[in-house]
């Protein structure tokens, strides 16, 4: 197939993608309807992204401890809007990818209350990508 794409990439055929390239832009978007449902406190559309063993996990530095959030309570601080209800521009840094089924995404959030700094473990799991874990660094302001 390499070669096909070849000939029509010379034929000026350039609307093919790689899976690559169509898996980093699934994750991409993965990634931004979970930072844009976080920021809006919709736990309908967070519940479409993440994975049922979602969870955060967060070496905090300024408390000395680190603390682990699974999906039901990380959902309910969302619905309760303790968590959220920032808007924040999205840095996807990069994505790196193994076997077409994991990835990792390493993200920075520049937020009005907080900036922070994940790393998102994402799996795709019966064609889809979602989020199993983010690991992040905050900057509460």
């Amino acid at each position: 197939m390499k070669n096909g794409i070849l000939v029509l990439m010379a034929l000026g055929f350039t609307t093919l993608k790689s899976a690559a390239q169509m898996a980093n832009q699934d994750i991409t978007e993965v990634v931004t309807q979970f930072v844009e449902a976080g920021d809006a406190q919709d736990v309908k559309s967070l519940e479409k992204v993440i994975h049922d063993s979602y969870r955060i996990v967060w070496n905090d530095l300024n408390e000395k401890a680190v603390k682990v959030v699974d999906r039901a309570t990380y959902l309910q601080l969302i619905g309760a809007k303790k968590f959220g209800g920032d808007v924040r521009e999205i840095h996807i840094e990069s994505i790196a990818m193994r076997n077409e089924v994991n990835a990792v995404v390493r993200v920075s959030l520049v937020g009005k209350k907080a900036d922070f700094w994940s790393f998102l473990s994402l799996i795709k799991v019966g064609g889809k990508w979602l989020i199993v874990e983010d690991m992040i660094d905050a900057k509460f302001k």
